[in-house]
């Protein structure tokens, strides 16, 4: 009986491995490396490093249930973005620092149900509207810059739990009510063409903001 229980509990063991295998392999997966680790709070992360491999668009040859992403430092276009789409139900991070990119479509990021990190350091968006970021319920925000934020660009409920927000201004007239509803702990904020700050801009956050750091060369 001791054998036959030992055979049936290895069957298992094998069979469990199998499935986990033909689910995800460490190694590469097509121009990226595919490879998963134990997170900060002890569950698998799936990790796709797609990082300085010279790609220009989103490869469509990826595991689907990735959690990490990083296609940082690539020539990925606006039109390349649309592959996203396939990921969004697992993403929890996303990086796009360092690309091309002026436009991201926002039914991309709304197909992002899970993602709580996104970086977009390096990339010069033409314009960020009301709802781009409206169905995100982000932790972090890094590196966001355009010509022109809407007014209500950070309004959306589910931005109001961000903690981390990194933000470049290239537009002169700021919007004074553009924080009004975040509770972030760290804003960091660079202004590269204002030469004034609207005295009602950091109004906001006094029960959570412990960190604020400015930069702009031509404030007064």
């Amino acid at each position: 009986m001791g054998d036959i229980k030992a055979l049936i509990l290895f069957s298992w063991i094998f069979l469990l491995s199998s499935i986990t295998n033909s689910q995800w392999t460490d190694g590469k997966c097509g121009q990226c490396k595919c490879y998963s680790k134990i997170g900060r709070y002890g569950s698998r992360e799936h990790i796709a490093n797609c990082s300085q491999r010279d790609i220009i668009s989103v490869p469509d040859n990826l595991p689907k249930n990735i959690h990490i992403l990083d296609l940082s430092d690539n020539f990925l276009g606006n039109s390349s973005l649309e592959m996203l789409k396939k990921y969004g139900k697992s993403l929890t991070f996303l990086s796009l620092a360092n690309n091309n990119i002026t436009y991201i479509n926002e039914s991309i990021l709304s197909s992002f149900s899970h993602l709580a990190d996104l970086d977009l350091t390096g990339n010069l968006l033409n314009y960020v509207g009301q709802n781009l970021l409206s169905s995100l319920k982000l932790r972090t925000l890094a590196g966001i810059y355009a010509n022109v934020f809407e007014t209500k660009c950070f309004h959306g409920h589910g931005l109001g739990g961000m903690k981390y927000l990194s933000i470049v201004f290239e537009q002169t007239d700021i919007p004074g009510d553009i924080f009004k509803y975040l509770h972030v702990f760290t804003l960091d904020v660079t202004f590269r063409t204002a030469t004034q700050i609207p005295s009602t801009l950091f109004h906001f956050g006094t029960d959570s903001l412990t960190t604020l750091s400015i930069h702009g060369s031509k404030l007064s």
